[in-house]
Formats: C-alpha cells, structure tokens, sequence
C-alpha cells in the first residue's frame, strides 16, 4: 500500500527506485513487484540487488522501458538476463563484479558510461570494448593476467572508441594500450602496481589524442618511470593542463627532467607541456630535490607584476605538494618554505599539504 501510495504522487515524473533483497522471499514480494511493475514505462534509474527469482518476478517489463535511461545490477545471476535487452535510452550501466557482463543482454551499442566492478581479464574488458562504440567514460581495472594470454590478445584488430574522453586504468595497461585508439581522449587516469613497460605503447596512444588532464599513480618504487620516459610521454601531451604525480611516480622527476621542464628563453626545442597549469605531486622527502622543483616551477610561472614569461607557455596557476612523511621529520627547511611562500606572493596558487593541512 505504502509503495502504491508513493508512486501514484510521481504522477508522470521519472522514477529512481532502489530494491534490495538478500532473501528469495518470492512469494511475499510478488504484490511489490507487480506495483513497480505498473509504473516501468516510468522507470528512469533504477538500482536492483535482489535474487534471481525476485528479479524475474520483472520479466513483464521487458519491451516497456522508453525512459530508462541508468541501470544498476548487484547481485549474481544463475541465467541471462534480457529484461533490459530494449531500453532505448539507456546510457549509463554499472554491474557489481560478481554479475558476469556476459549474462546481460543490454543495448550494450547504447553505453556511455560504463562500470562494470572490480578487477577482470584483459580479453574480456576487450570484448566488452568492442560491443560499446559509443562509450564516453568508464573505469577499467585489469587482473593480472598470464603473458602468453595477453600477446595473443593483442593479435585482435583495434578498437576504435571515437567517443571516449575519460578513463580511468587500475593494473598493468602495457598490451590494452596497443589494441586502443581514442582520437577523443582528454582525460586518463594509471595506477599500476607492477614493473611500468608501456611508454611506447602510451606515447602511441597519446599522440593521436589532445590529452587535458594525465594523472599516474605508481605503486612499486623499484619500477617507476624514469626520467627519459616522462619526458617521452609529457612531449606527445602538448594540449595537457593538469598533470597529477601519485606514490611514486614523482621519482622521475630527476635534476635532468627539471632541465627540459623548466622553461627557458633561449631554448632551442619545444617547450615541455606549454599549456600546463595544475600539478598535484605527492612527496615523501626522498623522490625528488624540491628546490630544484621549486626553480622549474617559478620559471613557469607567471608573475602578476611582470607579465608572462613567454608567449609560449600559459604559466602554472595551481600547484599542491602533498607531504606523506612524518611531520617531524619534513626534509623540507625553512628556506625552502619562504620560497614557496614568495611564489604563493607572486601570484602561485601553491600548497604544502600535510594530512589536508597547508604548512605554508
């Protein structure tokens, strides 16, 4: 009655409804389904984690969902599931890991925004990508997986996805890379827990995108990118604005790096990142030298009262430092602390951050 009550009051609107159910109880909920049931050409976002049985308890929405436009599967399924299989609106898509994206028959061509749970194989993320053409966002995160599996994975033809413009990659993406093309990509986001082998099939990648925003967050210290692979990568990404340094990543951030970094006059090669505006790196007093850091970082940037450096470049504007270290024992000294203070005085938005505390 309670849920009857509450539907009528939606009158015409869209409907977001949540159902959860960790028991069958088929019999008792099959007068609540059969109300929901006489409003799904309503239904607009709808987030089930309900047995099987209960879940077919919906079947009769099949063919009756013009409006669904977002669908949120949690529960495992013992047989395929085609409720949803003609939601022609349907846009946004997230599956929990135990619900295997091969049991649900969606209009996968209609997908935008994509998520499908937790870590899963290489080949069936790609299979996955070659049934979404029109996909714009989605986070992938790769198990590990067996070599031999990959290089034969890799065989496949390329996969276009002219749409994407956000991605987020947890794992190893050395072989995904070389099976993807992405002429619209604008925002990527690595985190890899294992030995980095995939700048050339990154830069690959990137230089045929105008890559915005690049963020790497690198787990394993002994096998971060050096020097010459960041500058490989940063030299395809001319159009990037924000570039985010997590773990250890920072560590290829050598006197070397800061040399072609920085910016110079008199430079006779193209400026690293001209566009670049926002870094957020993390630090633990041992990655890199900060002042050196800090004399890249004034070089780019613009002054408030003397101009623009150069034409060539628009000039940092944001830069955070997150201290992960004890406080008691910050590498960084007083000097080096009134200097950032003096680029915050030029104009700099710039943080030293220590556990969300700015120790400037």
């Amino acid at each position: 009655m309670l849920a009857k009550t509450w539907l009528a009051r939606a009158g015409t609107c869209p409907l977001t409804i949540h159902l959860t159910s960790h028991d069958s109880y088929q019999n008792a909920m099959t007068s609540l389904m059969n109300v929901f049931l006489l409003y799904c050409e309503q239904w607009y976002e709808i987030h089930l984690d309900v047995p099987p049985p209960v879940l077919g308890s919906l079947a009769p929405a099949k063919n009756r969902l013009p409006r669904l436009q977002k669908l949120y599967l949690e529960h495992t399924l013992k047989e395929t599931l085609d409720i949803f299989e003609c939601a022609p609106q349907l846009r946004w898509l997230r599956l929990a890991t135990r619900v295997d994206p091969s049991m649900v028959i969606v209009p996968w061509d209609q997908i935008e925004d994509l998520d499908i749970g937790e870590m899963r194989e290489v080949g069936q993320w790609l299979d996955i990508l070659r049934t979404t053409p029109n996909l714009e966002k989605c986070p992938i995160r790769l198990n590990p997986s067996d070599l031999r599996h990959l290089h034969s994975t890799v065989q496949r033809s390329t996969i276009q996805l002219l749409r994407l413009h956000s991605i987020h990659i947890s794992g190893d993406p050395t072989y995904f890379f070389n099976t993807l093309l992405l002429p619209k990509l604008q925002e990527i986001i690595i985190v890899c827990g294992t030995r980095w082998t995939a700048t050339s099939q990154f830069t690959s990648l990137l230089s045929r995108c105008s890559l915005t925003k690049l963020s790497l967050i690198l787990h394993d210290p002994q096998s971060s990118l050096s020097d010459g692979e960041m500058i490989q990568i940063l030299r395809v990404c001319p159009s990037l604005v924000r570039l985010d340094l997590g773990l250890y990543a920072p560590q290829c951030m050598t006197t070397s790096f800061f040399a072609q970094f920085a910016y110079s006059e008199n430079s006779t090669t193209q400026q690293l990142v001209p566009m670049l505006r926002t870094m957020n790196i993390d630090y633990t007093g041992t990655e890199f030298n900060i002042h050196d850091f800090a004399d890249a970082i004034e070089s780019r940037t613009i002054s408030n009262s003397e101009g623009s450096a150069s034409d060539d470049i628009a000039g940092h504007q944001i830069v955070e430092i997150r201290y992960h270290g004890e406080r008691s024992n910050c590498p960084v000294d007083s000097p080096i602390l009134s200097r950032l203070r003096q680029l915050r005085g030029n104009g700099l938005e710039i943080y030293f951050l220590h556990y969300n505390q700015d120790m400037l």
